[in-house]
Protein backbone atom coordinates (compact mmCIF):
# COMPACT_ATOMS: atom_id res chain seq x y z
CA UNK A 1 0.00 0.00 0.00
CA UNK A 2 2.92 2.44 1.05
CA UNK A 3 4.64 1.72 -2.26
CA UNK A 4 1.19 2.51 -4.59
CA UNK A 5 1.61 6.31 -2.56
CA UNK A 6 4.92 6.57 -3.78
CA UNK A 7 4.57 6.05 -7.37
CA UNK A 8 3.36 9.49 -8.23
CA UNK A 9 6.59 10.88 -6.28
CA UNK A 10 8.72 8.63 -8.15
CA UNK A 11 7.16 9.34 -11.21
CA UNK A 12 8.01 13.06 -10.75
CA UNK A 13 10.99 12.25 -9.61
CA UNK A 14 12.41 10.37 -12.68
CA UNK A 15 10.35 12.75 -15.06
CA UNK A 16 12.46 15.84 -13.32
CA UNK A 17 15.45 13.74 -13.84
CA UNK A 18 15.07 13.37 -17.47
CA UNK A 19 14.12 17.02 -17.19
CA UNK A 20 17.63 17.88 -16.15
CA UNK A 21 19.17 15.46 -18.33
CA UNK A 22 17.69 16.76 -21.06
CA UNK A 23 18.89 20.38 -20.63
CA UNK A 24 22.09 19.32 -19.84
CA UNK A 25 22.77 16.94 -23.01
CA UNK A 26 21.01 19.93 -25.49
CA UNK A 27 23.65 20.84 -28.36
CA UNK A 28 24.04 24.10 -29.54
CA UNK A 29 25.63 24.91 -33.20
CA UNK A 30 27.85 27.37 -33.40
CA UNK A 31 29.09 28.85 -36.25
CA UNK A 32 32.99 30.10 -35.92
CA UNK A 33 34.82 32.49 -38.21
CA UNK A 34 38.89 31.63 -37.89
CA UNK A 35 40.04 35.31 -36.47
CA UNK A 36 43.16 34.96 -34.38
CA UNK A 37 43.30 36.27 -31.83
CA UNK A 38 39.72 35.62 -30.83
CA UNK A 39 39.25 32.24 -32.50
CA UNK A 40 41.82 30.17 -34.41
CA UNK A 41 42.08 26.45 -34.54
CA UNK A 42 45.08 24.02 -33.09
CA UNK A 43 46.28 20.90 -32.52
CA UNK A 44 43.55 20.73 -29.29
CA UNK A 45 40.57 22.67 -30.90
CA UNK A 46 39.58 26.19 -31.11
CA UNK A 47 40.54 28.46 -28.70
CA UNK A 48 40.85 32.50 -28.94
CA UNK A 49 39.52 35.37 -26.45
CA UNK A 50 35.86 34.82 -28.20
CA UNK A 51 36.31 30.62 -27.57
CA UNK A 52 37.16 30.93 -23.80
CA UNK A 53 34.32 33.89 -23.17
CA UNK A 54 31.75 30.93 -24.72
CA UNK A 55 33.23 28.12 -22.04
CA UNK A 56 32.59 30.29 -19.61
CA UNK A 57 29.08 30.36 -20.77
CA UNK A 58 29.15 26.77 -21.40
CA UNK A 59 29.54 26.16 -17.94
CA UNK A 60 26.21 27.76 -16.81
CA UNK A 61 24.38 26.62 -19.63
CA UNK A 62 25.03 23.17 -19.41
CA UNK A 63 24.71 22.37 -22.69
CA UNK A 64 26.94 20.58 -25.80
CA UNK A 65 28.39 22.87 -28.53
CA UNK A 66 28.96 21.95 -31.91
CA UNK A 67 31.38 24.11 -33.90
CA UNK A 68 30.70 24.49 -37.68
CA UNK A 69 33.94 26.73 -39.27
CA UNK A 70 32.28 29.21 -41.71
CA UNK A 71 33.34 32.24 -43.32
CA UNK A 72 31.99 35.65 -42.69
CA UNK A 73 29.03 35.65 -45.04
CA UNK A 74 27.69 32.29 -44.62
CA UNK A 75 28.23 33.20 -40.49
CA UNK A 76 25.55 35.47 -41.18
CA UNK A 77 22.95 34.43 -43.59
CA UNK A 78 23.08 30.94 -41.20
CA UNK A 79 22.29 33.40 -38.33
CA UNK A 80 19.71 34.98 -39.85
CA UNK A 81 18.26 32.14 -40.69
CA UNK A 82 18.61 29.85 -37.60
CA UNK A 83 20.71 27.22 -39.02
CA UNK A 84 23.17 28.20 -36.26
CA UNK A 85 22.41 29.34 -33.06
CA UNK A 86 25.64 31.80 -32.19
CA UNK A 87 28.36 32.83 -33.25
CA UNK A 88 31.84 33.18 -32.27
CA UNK A 89 35.09 34.93 -33.40
CA UNK A 90 35.86 38.90 -34.03
CA UNK A 91 32.24 39.85 -35.29
CA UNK A 92 31.21 43.29 -35.29
CA UNK A 93 27.82 45.16 -33.84
CA UNK A 94 26.16 46.93 -36.89
CA UNK A 95 22.54 48.07 -37.43
CA UNK A 96 22.60 45.74 -40.79
CA UNK A 97 23.39 42.59 -38.48
CA UNK A 98 20.90 44.00 -35.70
CA UNK A 99 17.86 44.17 -38.08
CA UNK A 100 19.02 40.36 -38.76
CA UNK A 101 19.69 38.58 -35.46
CA UNK A 102 20.39 39.51 -31.74
CA UNK A 103 23.75 40.24 -29.76
CA UNK A 104 24.81 39.81 -26.58
CA UNK A 105 26.85 42.95 -25.29
CA UNK A 106 30.42 44.03 -26.71
CA UNK A 107 33.26 42.57 -25.04
CA UNK A 108 35.80 44.33 -26.85
CA UNK A 109 36.08 47.97 -28.53
CA UNK A 110 37.85 47.33 -31.81
CA UNK A 111 38.25 49.37 -35.05
CA UNK A 112 39.82 49.30 -38.64
CA UNK A 113 43.13 49.09 -39.22
CA UNK A 114 45.70 49.75 -42.19
CA UNK A 115 48.87 48.46 -42.89
CA UNK A 116 51.13 48.98 -45.66
CA UNK A 117 54.56 48.21 -47.94
CA UNK A 118 56.56 50.15 -46.37
CA UNK A 119 59.25 52.15 -49.08
CA UNK A 120 62.14 50.43 -50.24
CA UNK A 121 65.52 52.10 -50.45
CA UNK A 122 68.02 49.26 -51.70
CA UNK A 123 69.48 49.30 -55.17
CA UNK A 124 66.98 46.82 -56.55
CA UNK A 125 64.41 49.24 -55.58
CA UNK A 126 66.31 52.40 -57.35
CA UNK A 127 66.51 49.94 -60.24
CA UNK A 128 62.92 49.05 -60.58
CA UNK A 129 62.36 52.32 -60.44
CA UNK A 130 64.60 53.52 -63.61
CA UNK A 131 63.07 50.90 -65.48
CA UNK A 132 59.43 52.16 -64.53
CA UNK A 133 57.31 53.43 -67.60
CA UNK A 134 57.08 57.09 -65.85
CA UNK A 135 61.27 57.08 -65.97
CA UNK A 136 61.22 55.86 -69.74
CA UNK A 137 58.88 59.01 -70.46
CA UNK A 138 60.53 61.57 -68.90
CA UNK A 139 64.38 60.60 -70.84
CA UNK A 140 62.35 60.20 -73.88
CA UNK A 141 60.90 63.18 -73.99
CA UNK A 142 64.39 64.82 -72.75
CA UNK A 143 66.41 63.01 -75.76
CA UNK A 144 63.06 64.30 -78.08
CA UNK A 145 64.13 68.21 -76.78
CA UNK A 146 67.88 67.87 -77.28
CA UNK A 147 67.32 65.63 -80.94
CA UNK A 148 65.43 68.34 -82.41
CA UNK A 149 67.68 71.12 -81.42
CA UNK A 150 70.35 69.61 -82.37
CA UNK A 151 68.68 69.37 -85.79
CA UNK A 152 68.11 72.87 -85.68
CA UNK A 153 71.70 73.85 -85.71
CA UNK A 154 73.14 71.25 -87.63
CA UNK A 155 70.58 72.71 -90.51
CA UNK A 156 71.86 76.06 -90.06
CA UNK A 157 75.90 75.08 -89.29
CA UNK A 158 76.54 72.34 -91.65
CA UNK A 159 77.32 74.30 -94.89
CA UNK A 160 79.30 76.71 -92.90
CA UNK A 161 80.96 75.07 -90.12
CA UNK A 162 82.95 71.76 -90.46
CA UNK A 163 81.82 71.56 -86.86
CA UNK A 164 78.71 70.27 -88.19
CA UNK A 165 79.50 68.32 -91.23
CA UNK A 166 77.54 66.80 -93.54
CA UNK A 167 76.16 63.34 -93.22
CA UNK A 168 74.95 61.18 -90.34
CA UNK A 169 78.12 62.35 -88.20
CA UNK A 170 77.21 66.12 -88.35
CA UNK A 171 73.50 65.02 -86.71
CA UNK A 172 74.76 63.39 -84.14
CA UNK A 173 77.69 66.22 -83.06
CA UNK A 174 74.47 68.73 -82.96
CA UNK A 175 73.06 66.18 -80.54
CA UNK A 176 76.00 66.76 -78.39
CA UNK A 177 76.40 70.39 -78.90
CA UNK A 178 72.91 70.52 -77.50
CA UNK A 179 73.42 68.14 -74.98
CA UNK A 180 76.33 69.92 -73.28
CA UNK A 181 75.14 73.42 -73.54
CA UNK A 182 72.08 72.18 -71.85
CA UNK A 183 73.58 70.79 -68.91
CA UNK A 184 76.09 74.01 -69.09
CA UNK A 185 79.29 71.71 -69.52
CA UNK A 186 80.07 73.54 -72.86
CA UNK A 187 83.14 71.70 -73.70
CA UNK A 188 83.97 74.09 -76.15
CA UNK A 189 85.07 71.47 -78.84
CA UNK A 190 81.73 72.45 -81.00
CA UNK A 191 80.42 76.04 -81.42
CA UNK A 192 78.18 77.70 -83.84
CA UNK A 193 79.82 79.68 -86.31
CA UNK A 194 77.10 81.85 -88.49
CA UNK A 195 74.68 84.66 -87.13
CA UNK A 196 71.81 82.39 -86.93
CA UNK A 197 73.30 79.50 -85.60
CA UNK A 198 74.75 82.20 -82.23
CA UNK A 199 70.99 83.78 -82.40
CA UNK A 200 69.70 80.06 -81.84
CA UNK A 201 72.41 78.98 -79.19
CA UNK A 202 71.82 82.16 -77.55
CA UNK A 203 68.09 81.00 -76.85
CA UNK A 204 69.07 77.50 -76.24
CA UNK A 205 71.04 78.40 -73.60
CA UNK A 206 68.19 80.65 -71.82
CA UNK A 207 65.97 77.68 -72.80
CA UNK A 208 68.14 75.20 -71.08
CA UNK A 209 67.95 77.31 -67.62
CA UNK A 210 64.35 76.59 -67.31
CA UNK A 211 64.36 73.36 -69.16
CA UNK A 212 67.16 71.76 -66.72
CA UNK A 213 65.26 72.51 -63.76
CA UNK A 214 61.95 70.87 -65.51
CA UNK A 215 63.42 67.44 -66.50
CA UNK A 216 65.51 67.20 -63.09
CA UNK A 217 62.38 67.30 -60.67
CA UNK A 218 60.35 65.08 -63.51
CA UNK A 219 63.62 62.54 -63.48
CA UNK A 220 63.26 62.64 -59.83
CA UNK A 221 59.49 62.05 -59.33
CA UNK A 222 59.64 59.64 -61.60
CA UNK A 223 62.62 57.77 -59.42
CA UNK A 224 60.72 57.91 -56.41
CA UNK A 225 57.10 57.84 -57.37
CA UNK A 226 56.74 54.18 -56.42
CA UNK A 227 58.06 54.91 -52.98
CA UNK A 228 55.95 57.53 -53.02
CA UNK A 229 52.82 55.26 -53.41
CA UNK A 230 53.29 53.25 -51.10
CA UNK A 231 53.29 55.57 -48.19
CA UNK A 232 50.20 55.66 -45.94
CA UNK A 233 49.64 58.65 -43.76
CA UNK A 234 45.96 57.90 -43.68
CA UNK A 235 42.63 56.42 -44.55
CA UNK A 236 42.67 59.69 -47.64
CA UNK A 237 45.76 58.18 -49.41
CA UNK A 238 44.05 54.74 -49.95
CA UNK A 239 42.89 55.96 -53.14
CA UNK A 240 45.84 56.01 -54.64
CA UNK A 241 47.29 52.28 -54.35
CA UNK A 242 45.93 48.76 -53.92
CA UNK A 243 43.94 47.60 -51.10
CA UNK A 244 43.21 44.45 -49.61
CA UNK A 245 40.25 43.37 -47.67
CA UNK A 246 38.86 40.37 -46.01
CA UNK A 247 35.42 39.50 -47.42
CA UNK A 248 32.59 40.41 -46.40
CA UNK A 249 34.23 42.12 -42.68
CA UNK A 250 33.39 45.64 -42.14
CA UNK A 251 36.34 47.00 -43.97
CA UNK A 252 34.66 46.26 -47.19
CA UNK A 253 31.29 48.26 -46.16
CA UNK A 254 33.67 50.84 -45.15
CA UNK A 255 35.81 51.40 -48.50
CA UNK A 256 32.44 51.07 -50.19
CA UNK A 257 31.45 54.00 -48.30
CA UNK A 258 34.46 56.00 -49.00
CA UNK A 259 34.59 55.32 -52.97
CA UNK A 260 37.64 52.74 -52.48
CA UNK A 261 38.60 49.69 -54.83
CA UNK A 262 39.49 47.01 -53.27
CA UNK A 263 40.78 43.03 -54.09
CA UNK A 264 38.86 40.28 -51.58
CA UNK A 265 40.45 37.81 -49.65
CA UNK A 266 38.96 34.94 -47.19
CA UNK A 267 42.10 35.41 -44.10
CA UNK A 268 44.05 37.48 -42.94
CA UNK A 269 47.57 35.23 -43.54
CA UNK A 270 46.18 35.70 -47.65
CA UNK A 271 46.19 39.91 -46.88
CA UNK A 272 49.71 39.75 -46.02
CA UNK A 273 51.22 37.55 -48.84
CA UNK A 274 49.63 39.41 -51.20
CA UNK A 275 51.51 42.41 -49.75
CA UNK A 276 54.88 40.77 -49.42
CA UNK A 277 54.06 39.51 -53.52
CA UNK A 278 53.07 43.30 -54.59
CA UNK A 279 49.71 42.20 -55.28
CA UNK A 280 48.43 45.19 -53.39
CA UNK A 281 50.07 47.95 -51.71
CA UNK A 282 47.48 48.14 -48.08
CA UNK A 283 45.39 46.36 -46.14
CA UNK A 284 42.24 47.29 -44.10
CA UNK A 285 41.22 44.83 -41.49
CA UNK A 286 39.84 45.03 -38.03
CA UNK A 287 42.92 46.77 -35.92
CA UNK A 288 43.34 43.60 -33.56
CA UNK A 289 43.77 41.11 -35.76
CA UNK A 290 45.98 43.24 -38.36
CA UNK A 291 48.47 44.22 -34.81
CA UNK A 292 48.03 40.32 -33.36
CA UNK A 293 49.45 38.82 -36.74
CA UNK A 294 52.11 41.18 -37.27
CA UNK A 295 53.04 40.29 -33.79
CA UNK A 296 52.95 36.95 -33.77
CA UNK A 297 54.68 36.96 -37.84
CA UNK A 298 56.98 39.83 -37.76
CA UNK A 299 57.43 41.08 -41.80
CA UNK A 300 60.48 42.65 -42.96
CA UNK A 301 58.79 46.17 -45.22
CA UNK A 302 55.29 45.95 -43.36
CA UNK A 303 54.34 48.66 -41.30
CA UNK A 304 51.07 49.39 -39.86
CA UNK A 305 49.48 52.94 -38.77
CA UNK A 306 49.34 53.41 -35.24
CA UNK A 307 45.53 54.70 -34.48
CA UNK A 308 42.22 53.32 -35.38
CA UNK A 309 39.83 54.11 -38.17
CA UNK A 310 36.08 53.97 -37.86
CA UNK A 311 35.60 52.38 -33.84
CA UNK A 312 33.30 49.83 -33.22
CA UNK A 313 32.49 47.30 -31.36
CA UNK A 314 32.76 43.01 -30.74
CA UNK A 315 30.12 40.82 -29.49
CA UNK A 316 28.39 37.39 -29.42
CA UNK A 317 25.58 36.87 -32.05
CA UNK A 318 22.68 35.17 -31.28
CA UNK A 319 19.97 33.74 -33.73
CA UNK A 320 16.38 35.43 -32.93
CA UNK A 321 14.26 33.73 -30.13
CA UNK A 322 16.94 31.58 -28.88
CA UNK A 323 15.87 30.46 -25.69
CA UNK A 324 19.54 30.71 -23.65
CA UNK A 325 19.85 34.02 -24.85
CA UNK A 326 19.16 35.78 -21.99
CA UNK A 327 21.39 33.45 -20.06
CA UNK A 328 23.81 34.05 -22.27
CA UNK A 329 24.10 37.66 -22.14
CA UNK A 330 24.08 37.91 -18.53
CA UNK A 331 27.12 35.36 -18.48
CA UNK A 332 29.11 37.30 -21.04
CA UNK A 333 28.59 40.92 -19.43
CA UNK A 334 29.35 39.86 -15.63
CA UNK A 335 32.83 37.54 -17.14
CA UNK A 336 33.82 40.71 -18.92
CA UNK A 337 34.01 42.69 -15.92
CA UNK A 338 36.19 40.61 -14.17
CA UNK A 339 39.96 40.69 -13.30
CA UNK A 340 40.49 37.21 -15.12
CA UNK A 341 39.14 38.79 -18.49
CA UNK A 342 41.71 41.48 -18.29
CA UNK A 343 44.29 38.97 -17.83
CA UNK A 344 43.66 36.81 -20.89
CA UNK A 345 43.38 39.95 -22.82
CA UNK A 346 46.90 40.84 -21.93
CA UNK A 347 47.83 37.37 -22.42
CA UNK A 348 46.89 37.54 -25.97
CA UNK A 349 47.55 41.16 -26.40
CA UNK A 350 50.10 42.22 -24.23
CA UNK A 351 51.04 45.90 -24.83
CA UNK A 352 49.75 45.75 -28.11
CA UNK A 353 46.47 48.04 -27.43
Amino acid sequence: MRFLLNIPVLTLFFCFSATLKGQATDTLTIGIKNAPPFAFKTSKGWQGLSVDLWNKVQQELLVEARFVELDMNDLQENLAKGSVDLGLGAITVSAEREAQFDFTNSFYPSGLGIVYRADETDGLNILRNMLSANFVKVVSLLCAVLFVVGLLVWLVERRKNEDFEKGPHGLLSGFWWSAVTMTTVGYGDKAPRTFTGKILALVWMFASLIMISYFTASIASALTISGMDSKIAGPADLQKVRVGIIEGTISENYLKANHVAFVSYSQVNELFTAIQNHEIDAAVADYPILKYHLHQNPMAGIKMLPHKVNEFFYAIPLRNNLPQAETIKRVVQAYIETGEWKNELNSYFGNLD
